[in-house]
Order: structure tokens, then C-alpha cells, then sequence
């Protein structure tokens, strides 16, 4: 029978516990996210702004449907994927989304009134006569 060590390396499989903290994205996935955010919301205006007044006329109020309503139309796409995903439609694409602290869903509400509205806000200052 050979001696037992007490100073030899355990031989139990040790495997690391997982963590129960939710992985975080990385500043450059929340920047893609964003960049496509913006991207995907000029897709929105764009079309109808420069379009809207050559078709139009630049007076017409045909040119502001011409650029309301795409934008109300990809608003609503950016809502429905904060409902369903709780994730824009950018970060869906980087394939993150936004939880709380502890790991569990935001609600709505508190994406759009808390975080959505003051930065829309906030960057249509420049813009403000």
C-alpha cells in the first residue's frame, strides 16, 4: 500500500461554478448598436426629406407627411422590437439587450420614458430655433 501524501494535488474534478451576473456587452457591440440605431432611423427621413420637397414642393404639406410618416413608421418597428426583445433593432443586431441589474426585464415604460425620450430630446436641442 503506498503512503498517502497530504500535500498532493487534489484528483477531484473541479469545475467553476457559474456566475449568476449577466454577461455585459462591450463598449464596442453598445456603439454598433447605436451606429445601426442611427442608421436605421435616418432610413426613416432621409428618403422622405430629400424626395418629399422635389415631388412635393419644398412648401407642400404633402413633404412633411412625405417625412413623418417613414419616421413614424420605423418608430414603431424600434417599439414593437423593445416590446418583443427588449432590444433595438441595433441591438438585436449585436445581439445584446437591456435588463436590469440583477439580470430581469426592464419594463417598457422605463426603456422609453427613462432612457428612449431623454436622448431624443436632448439631441434635438442643436436643432430648436
Amino acid at each position: 500500500m503506498a503512503a498517502v501524501n497530504p500535500y498532493a494535488t487534489p484528483k477531484a474534478a473541479i469545475e467553476d461554478a457559474a456566475s449568476t451576473e449577466p454577461e455585459l456587452a462591450t463598449l464596442w457591440q453598445r456603439f454598433a448598436g447605436n451606429f445601426i440605431d442611427g442608421i436605421v432611423m435616418s432610413l426613416g427621413w432621409v428618403p422622405g426629406s430629400v424626395l418629399g420637397p422635389r415631388v412635393f414642393g419644398p412648401h407642400s404639406p404633402l413633404t412633411a407627411l412625405a417625412i413623418v410618416i417613414p419616421v413614424l413608421i420605423v418608430l414603431g418597428l424600434q417599439l414593437w422590437t423593445l416590446v418583443r426583445y427588449r432590444a433595438s433593432i441595433g441591438k438585436r443586431v449585436m445581439k445584446a439587450r437591456m435588463t436590469r441589474p440583477d439580470g430581469s426585464e426592464v419594463e417598457v415604460w422605463r426603456i422609453v420614458l427613462l432612457r428612449a425620450l431623454p436622448v431624443a430630446v436632448l439631441s434635438a436641442i442643436p436643432f430648436a430655433n
